[in-house]
């Protein structure tokens, strides 16, 4: 990864480092000529390609680029990475949906079959959502090979017919991404509980990705998605508020209470208290509670 473009998650770190490629000067726009100029013939407004670009080969961009529309890119054949929010998988099957203005860049050594698509229209327009989304399902290439086959052997009055082709594609996409949330919000929950219950163990985020069949990045990424916190804060959090409860409750050590919520080492446990509750581990905790308790 080429540290001038991408900070320490892999993020391209610099707008002013992307280069813009206009959708215009894309190769694989479509003629004109395949939307007439009568309403029933013209471009649809809902979506529809600016361009429909194939390539085979190895990917070695070394600087981010971004595009004034939205882009869809599906990898047909091989396997590379995908540098943009964060570093992605780039393998056969994997269809991603860029928002316009995000700086990406693509790298595999070996030969990638790969097909871009530039697409406007009022249904993106209207998107809130302005991340990176992404899908794996063989349904998706069907669809997109015989959209670029219409670019590629374009027929007479056929614009109509990529308007189509593209809104079906994009419709399976959207639906697949539905079903993949619901299945990783599900996931995500047996996640929490596991964490609940287990927070005093010795956890990584590596097994923990793995119990739960996720990527350890897009664990992450979906965790501090759904809780506002990286899975070893949402850890911390929890053994902090079972310390402070056995603090106030007991009169158990610091030393021990860190021990039995997960920390070998006091004063680490000290540091990451203090973090949380805003003071150190100490008799502070129980003389507050003994004041508030006093009649």
């Amino acid at each position: 990864m080429n540290m001038d473009f991408y900070d320490h998650a892999g993020r391209v770190s610099d707008m002013e480092t992307s280069r813009e490629i206009p959708w215009r000067n894309v190769p694989g726009r479509p003629p004109e000529a395949l939307w007439g100029c009568e309403p029933d013939t013209r471009r649809s407004a809902e979506l529809t390609p600016l361009f429909v670009h194939r390539f085979a080969g190895p990917h070695g961009a070394r600087t981010p680029s971004h595009h004034d529309c939205w882009e869809l890119i599906h990898v047909f054949r091989g396997q590379g990475t995908l540098h943009a929010d964060a570093p992605h998988p780039f393998r056969a099957g994997w269809t991603y949906l860029l928002p316009p203005g995000m700086p990406h860049r693509e790298h595999s050594e070996d030969t990638m079959d790969t097909l871009w698509i530039g697409l406007t229209g009022a249904r993106l327009r209207a998107r809130r959502d302005r991340a990176l989304l992404a899908v794996e399902s063989p349904q998706l290439a069907p669809l997109l090979e015989q959209l670029w086959l219409g670019v590629e052997r374009p027929r007479s009055a056929a614009g109509l017919e990529l308007d189509g082709l593209l809104q079906a594609a994009m419709g399976r996409f959207f639906r697949l991404l539905g079903e993949k949330r619901s299945t990783e919000t599900d996931l995500l929950n047996r996640a929490l509980e596991y964490l609940q219950r287990n927070f005093s163990a010795e956890l990584r985020v590596s097994d923990l990705a793995a119990r739960f069949g996720f990527s350890e990045g897009y664990f992450y990424r979906a965790f501090k998605r759904r809780t506002g916190a990286t899975p070893v804060e949402y850890i911390a959090r929890l053994r902090v508020e079972q310390a402070q409860k056995l603090l106030q409750h007991s009169s158990m050590s610091v030393s021990r209470v860190a021990r039995l919520v997960g920390y070998r080492d006091p004063l680490y446990f000290s540091r990451v208290f203090r973090r949380h509750a805003g003071h150190a581990p100490s008799g502070r905790t129980r003389c507050k509670q003994a004041v508030s308790d006093a009649p």
